[in-house]
C-alpha cells in the first residue's frame, strides 16, 4: 500500500486511512504539535514544491506522509517499513525511498533544523543497511534530483572521510558521470575551507587525486597544474597570494601527488618572479603580515618557513644556477636562513 508509512507505528494502515477516527490508544500521539498557522502553511508549500521533482508520487502517498509529519514520526521508524529496506532491494531509483528522503527534509524543517535526524544519522542508517558499493552508486544517482543534491554531496563527503576503500569507487562513479574537477571541488564543499585548513583536509587530498584520475581517464592534460592553481586562486580571491605557497608545503611530499603539487608551486614561483619581481626578502615580509617573522626561531616544519625556504632556493637557482642553489641549500641546512637570504 503506502510504502513505509502504512505499516509504521503510530501511523498504522488503519490510522492513516481513518485519520478522522483514530483509535483511543493513539489519540494523544495524533494530536497536532504546537505550531502557528503560518508554520504549517510553510511546510505544506515546501512539500508541494519539492514533490514535483519525484517520479510516481500520488496524493495518497502525500496524505500518509502529511499525517506522519503532523505527529513528527521518526524517519527511522518509517524507513524500517520501506519495501526496499525490508526485502533487500536497491534504493537507487526506488520511489518509496525517494519519497522517504523528501520526508527527512520536511521533518527537519518541521522540527526546526538539520540537527533533527542529521546528515550523520542518515549516513549511519544507510551504511548499516546497504553495502558500500551500492551506496556509492546511490549517492551519485541522488545528485540527479535537485531536491537531494545537497544531501548527496554530504553523503559522498562522509563516505570518503570514513572509508578508504570507497575512494576508488567514488572516483569511478564521478568519472562515469563525467564530473569535472571543478564540480567535484563543489561536491566536497572545499570552497567553505580556509586556505590554511585546506592543507590539512583529507577531502582536499582526495580532490587532488581525482584531478590525476580525471586526466588519466581522458588521456590529456585537461585541468593542468597551472589550471588547478588558477582555479584555487579564483576560488580564494581575497587571500594573500604569497600565502598560497604555504598551502603546498604540508602535502607536497605525498608520493602520488608530489609532481602535481610541485608543478603548481613552480608555476606560482615563476609568476612571482616574472610578474611581480618578488625577491625572497619581499616574500619574508609578506608571509609575516600583519606581524614580522623571525625565521631563526619558527619551526622548520611550519608551512611559512617551508614556503620561504623553497622560494629562496628557487630564486637562487633561477638567478645563479646550480652553484648558487647548492650554496643556499647548505646555509639552510646549517640553520642560517638569513645568510641564505643574503646569498640568494
Amino acid at each position: 500500500m503506502l510504502d513505509g508509512v502504512a505499516n509504521t507505528n503510530p501511523l498504522t494502515k488503519t490510522n492513516i486511512l481513518n485519520a478522522s477516527e483514530p483509535p483511543n490508544t493513539s489519540t494523544r500521539l495524533l494530536r497536532l504539535p504546537t505550531t502557528t498557522h503560518q508554520d504549517h502553511e510553510d511546510v505544506q508549500d515546501k512539500l508541494a514544491g519539492e514533490r514535483a521533482g519525484l517520479p510516481g508520487m500520488t496524493k495518497l502517498d502525500d496524505l500518509a506522509y502529511k499525517l506522519a509529519l503532523k505527529v513528527e514520526t521518526n524517519p527511522i521508524d518509517i524507513f524500517k517499513g520501506l519495501r526496499a529496506a525490508k526485502t533487500g532491494g536497491k534504493l537507487e531509483g526506488d520511489k518509496g525511498f525517494l519519497r522517504w528522503l523528501l520526508y527527512v527534509k520536511q521533518y527537519r524543517v518541521k522540527r526546526g533544523g538539520g540537527g533533527w535526524f542529521s546528515d550523520g544519522k542518515l549516513f549511519d542508517l544507510l551504511r548499516k543497511t546497504k553495502p558500500e558499493a551500492e551506496l556509492v552508486t546511490l549517492f551519485q544517482s541522488l545528485r540527479g534530483y535537485p531536491n537531494f543534491k545537497d544531501i548527496a554531496d554530504k553523503m559522498q563527503s562522509n563516505m570518503i572521510l570514513i572509508s578508504a576503500t570507497s575512494h576508488k569507487l567514488t572516483n569511478e562513479a564521478w568519472l562515469k558521470a563525467r564530473e569535472t574537477p571543478q564540480q567535484v571541488f563543489d561536491i566536497l564543499r572545499l570552497g567553505d575551507e580556509t586556505l590554511q585548513s585546506l592543507g590539512s583536509s583529507s577531502l582536499f587530498i582526495h580532490w587532488l587525486r581525482y584531478i590525476k584520475a580525471h586526466r588519466a581517464s581522458i588521456e590529456s592534460e585537461s585541468f593542468s597544474d597551472l589550471d588547478t592553481l588558477r582555479f584555487l586562486q579564483k576560488r580564494k580571491p581575497f587571500t594573500n597570494e604569497f600565502k598560497f605557497g604555504n598551502l603546498f608545503q604540508p602535502i607536497k611530499d605525498t608520493p602520488d601527488l608530489d609532481d602535481l603539487l610541485k608543478g603548481m608551486q613552480t608555476h606560482l614561483y615563476r609568476k612571482w618572479m616574472r610578474d611581480h619581481n618578488v625577491d625572497p626578502n619581499e616574500l619574508a615580509r609578506q608571509l609575516g603580515v600583519p606581524y614580522s617573522l623571525n625565521f631563526r626561531i619558527i619551526p622548520k616544519r611550519d608551512p611559512r618557513y617551508q614556503n620561504f625556504q623553497a622560494y629562496t632556493m628557487h630564486f637562487a637557482e633561477q638567478r645563479g644556477g646550480a652553484a648558487l642553489l647548492e650554496q643556499v641549500k647548505k646555509l639552510f641546512a646549517d640553520n642560517e636562513p638569513y645568510a641564505a637570504l643574503t646569498a640568494a
